[in-house]
């Protein structure tokens, strides 16, 4: 019997003290139309290097509002701290080319938006709203092309959802971490003529897996089977 209630108690704990599963936690979201939300404990900092609001066509306004709109060459930036212990990150949003983009290869050229990670450049985007034939949108999904995004009806728009796009999860571990866009190129003109947008922001971690640590209940099986193991041995003495 007291063999039986060891074994019960030592496969109870050793499964309590499995460590638990890994959890998807967004730390960070911005859908520009209220202020943004941070997971407590995470601070964030977002520089709009001279962008704003701009509302949306109605066409999209009811599933998109407001989208962050940037017609100048400064970087805009999103900075995190104090993350979660993670072992993964994951960025997604909405990236729009606004008004009249001529790609690489246009009438004046080249326009592109670059994006970056600490720094470094991880991708180059472009679009050929009024001339060229090239588009680069890395591995976003195609939304909308040559439509009327914004209230900005200067040229048509495209749009392109950039989550799940692969280069957008990482391996990462460190406790901050800085995202950048910034367009430029010869042909860029700015201003009315020409910006990018975005919407949708989120950031997600994945976290770090728990603690081996036994719980409580499964300690208490622990001590009465070594309890009944003691006994057991008085009785084979006696």
């Amino acid at each position: 019997m007291f063999k039986r209630l060891h074994a019960l108690a030592l496969a109870a704990a050793t499964a309590c003290a499995l460590p638990a599963a890994a959890a998807t936690v967004t730390v960070y979201s911005n859908n520009f139309d209220a202020p943004a939300v941070t997971a407590g404990g995470t601070t964030a900092v977002f520089s709009d290097a001279g962008g704003g609001l701009q509302a949306t066509d109605p066409a999209y306004n009811a599933t998109y509002g407001n989208v962050f709109r940037n017609s100048t060459t400064g970087e805009t930036t999103l900075t995190l701290s104090n993350l979660p212990a993670h072992t993964s990150l994951s960025l997604g949003y909405l990236l729009a080319f606004l008004d009249s983009w001529d790609s690489i290869n246009g009438t004046v050229t080249p326009d592109l938006l670059t994006f970056s990670i600490d720094g470094v450049v991880v991708g180059n985007y472009t679009y050929d709203n009024a001339s060229g034939g090239i588009t680069q949108i890395g591995g976003g999904k195609l939304v909308a092309a040559y439509t009327q995004f914004d209230v900005n009806y200067y040229y048509s728009d495209s749009i392109a959802d950039m989550t799940g796009d692969p280069a957008l999860t990482i391996a990462h571990t460190a406790s901050s971490i800085t995202f950048g866009w910034q367009v430029g190129g010869n042909g860029w003109q700015g201003g009315d003529d020409e910006a990018w947008g975005m919407d949708n922001l989120r950031v997600t971690v994945n976290t770090t897996a728990g603690s081996t640590v036994p719980e409580p209940a499964s300690l208490a099986l622990l001590a009465l089977a070594a309890a009944g193991a003691g006994i057991a041995r008085r009785r084979r003495r006696g």
